[in-house]
């Protein structure tokens, strides 16, 4: 209620400062404010309370004690400076502490989705026909594996088999310049992050020695697009030349965030370049006459590696 000359009761003041009635109450205790009191002994605010209630509840805002204000608002300019700038000094403080904290959160979470990603990568799947429902073991699936093979051998089954297997796989077709390429044509115009991520990875690229084509552009737009689950590529090197084919398989494995693995299917020695090979990253050999696919160690002597090299072949052949 309003009183003569703009004089406002406990309640009325406490509602048009957005405070309650106890914090009145609690800044006249410290001597923080003192209103005047009518004739029957009510407290009654003014104009000056309302100014000064008003700065005490902005100080405390700050995170200010009721101490420290009474100082700031009693003392000279000096005082009130220095004051403040001890204060400034604790926010520094807080801030440092939960931009470290901020960052061992962030690096707990990293940890719990790479733990439960690994797991989730641990590959077991029946084998599609004409493998009669064999079972093909992977293990953990790595960030980066090559699908090869010889003409014939089943391995564009194998691929689709894994992008259907594995949660939420994608399988990424030779479509990928028609049907698909529209597809993601049309998401790089609809998504500007996307096209973003396009543009800065075939700038890379480019200036890496790629020759820039329709057929890298639809390849790089799904390569870069953020899916939850793995990626498989068919025929990787389809439409590509063999220096954009060589640097492409250096952004994949260097540039490209980690959290996704790709399977690329090939059949050329400038993808799949044994010698090249980094630890962890692992080759599947569909032998001919649909022979049962194998898991390749890329180390010269071991099972495997020469019927990988021998059906490998450069770009120019």
């Amino acid at each position: 209620m309003v009183g003569k000359g703009g004089y406002l009761t406990a309640g009325a003041a406490a509602r048009r400062l957005g405070l309650s009635v106890k914090t009145l109450r609690v800044y006249e205790r410290y001597g923080l404010l003192t209103p005047d009191r009518t004739a029957s002994g009510w407290r009654h605010y003014g104009p000056r309370d309302m100014a000064r209630a008003a700065d005490i509840a902005r100080l405390r805002d700050l995170g200010l004690s009721l101490a420290e204000v009474g100082d700031l608002l009693s003392g000279d300019i000096e005082a009130r400076k220095e004051l403040l700038g001890r204060h400034a000094c604790r926010i520094e403080g807080r801030i440092r502490r939960l931009a470290a904290s901020r960052c061992a959160v962030d690096d707990f979470r990293r940890e719990i989705t790479q733990y439960s990603a690994a797991n989730a990568r641990k590959v077991a799947i029946n084998l599609p026909w004409p493998w009669a429902d064999e079972v093909l073991e992977v293990g953990v699936l790595p960030r980066l594996t090559f699908l090869t093979g010889p003409l014939g051998s089943g391995k564009t089954r194998l691929a689709k088999c894994l992008a259907e297997s594995l949660p939420g796989g994608q399988f990424l077709s030779l479509d990928r310049m028609s049907r698909q390429g529209r597809s993601y044509r049309e998401r790089l115009l609809d998504d500007p992050e996307l096209a973003d991520l396009c543009r800065a990875a075939l700038d890379t690229l480019e200036t890496r020695g790629a020759a820039r084509s329709p057929a890298l552009t639809a390849l790089v737009a799904a390569l870069v697009d953020q899916g939850d689950g793995p990626l498989v590529v068919d025929m990787v090197e389809e439409g590509l030349d063999a220096a954009t084919q060589a640097v492409l398989v250096s952004l994949i494995r260097h540039d490209l965030p980690r959290e996704r693995p790709f399977i690329l299917m090939t059949r050329s020695s400038a993808i799949l370049a044994l010698e090249k090979m980094e630890s962890g990253e692992a080759v599947i050999y569909c032998p001919a006459n649909h022979g049962r696919p194998i898991i390749v160690t890329p180390d010269r002597g071991l099972r495997g590696y020469e019927s990988v090299a021998d059906c490998l072949a450069t770009p120019e052949v």
